[in-house]
């Protein structure tokens, strides 16, 4: 039993988990979540029609579960009712298959906002073990792999307007793969109805109303994904409908830079691919599905800026 002061040095802290079908992994994700140390966890499930073993697996872990129609589902109001729940001043959000990679992960996260002015912070994503070579890669390149924290804010309303594309995007980068907010921030900048990239329209609103944002590179989940290629076309879209719509970003403006950029990435991805996989077999594969790949992911960049640009963006569900 933990004694009177070891009970006062711990950080309360609420965990908010939207869910659907969440699998095996997900007692994964809730078994390395009750054995965070340096807090008291209040930990919230959102859960949008289950049909598997999630509720279960989310009451044998003590989780306070709401669960709502499936229709109702989005990745911005649905959060925002998950937090209205949540009983402590520092909220995190996580997905449900984003698994705590220490013990100290809460810790870390919470830790940042000693800082008053801190409003939303965000962890380190680390691939799966298992993950493929292309998927390690391009997760440490990420601005969600970096090794050094840091807190970001805006001077003022005037910067922004002098800030090019990228410089606005990479000021608000954020990501509720895992992620935390000061209640009092969120209070007066809901999620509200979104239905795709809540994340990095609520920091840019928090940045623009004085807060500042902390990555902190301490604090890590193992999260990755192997998707089937029409999944990652439509995610590159949305995700390129989104930064364009944010801060008119656009990574392949035209069409003859994105048949360019087919044929460069295609032949740094096989370059990466034959020095790093091991495996002849799977490089075979890679061979057979890399440039259905490539496309997708080039074009999914071009297309959703270029549909967003022209008011023409299509809204994807399921993704």
């Amino acid at each position: 039993m933990p004694s009177d002061k070891t009970m006062s040095s711990l950080r309360p802290v609420s965990v908010v988990i939207p869910t659907k079908n969440a699998g095996q992994l997900f007692e994964e994700v809730l078994a390395a979540l009750v054995v965070q140390q340096g807090v008291i966890l209040d930990l919230v499930v959102v859960d949008s029609g289950s049909r598997d073993q999630t509720l279960a697996i989310a009451k044998k872990y003590g989780a306070r579960i709401t669960e709502i129609p499936p229709h109702t589902f989005n990745h911005g109001s649905t959060r925002d009712q998950g937090i209205a729940l949540a009983k402590q001043d520092v909220v995190v959000l996580m997905t449900q298959d984003a698994t705590p990679e220490s013990p100290y992960l809460l810790q870390h996260l919470v830790a940042a906002f000693d800082d008053p002015k801190v409003g939303g912070a965000y962890a380190r994503q680390i691939p799966r073990p298992d993950a493929d070579v292309l998927t390690k890669r391009n997760l440490g390149l990420a601005m969600t792999g970096r090794l050094v924290s840091e807190v970001r804010s805006l001077p003022n309303l005037a910067a922004w307007q002098n800030m090019q594309p990228y410089e606005r995007f990479a000021l608000c980068n954020f990501d509720n793969v895992c992620s935390a907010l000061r209640k009092q921030a969120w209070a007066s900048i809901h999620f509200g109805k979104v239905a795709f990239a809540e994340d990095i329209e609520w920091s840019r609103k928090a940045l623009e109303a004085g807060w500042h944002l902390a990555y902190v590179a301490e604090a890590c989940v193992i999260h990755s994904h192997d998707r089937p290629l029409r999944y990652d076309f439509q995610r590159t879209y949305l995700t390129h409908r989104k930064l364009y719509e944010q801060y008119q970003f656009s990574t392949v403006p035209t069409l003859l830079r994105a048949l360019g950029g087919i044929y460069y990435t295609f032949r740094a991805d096989w370059h990466h691919i034959r020095h790093t996989e091991p495996s002849r077999k799977r490089k075979l594969k890679w061979l057979c599905v890399l440039p259905f790949l490539t496309i997708a992911c080039v074009m999914g960049q071009y297309i959703g800026a270029r549909d967003e640009r022209l008011g023409k963006g299509k809204d994807i569900a399921g993704i």
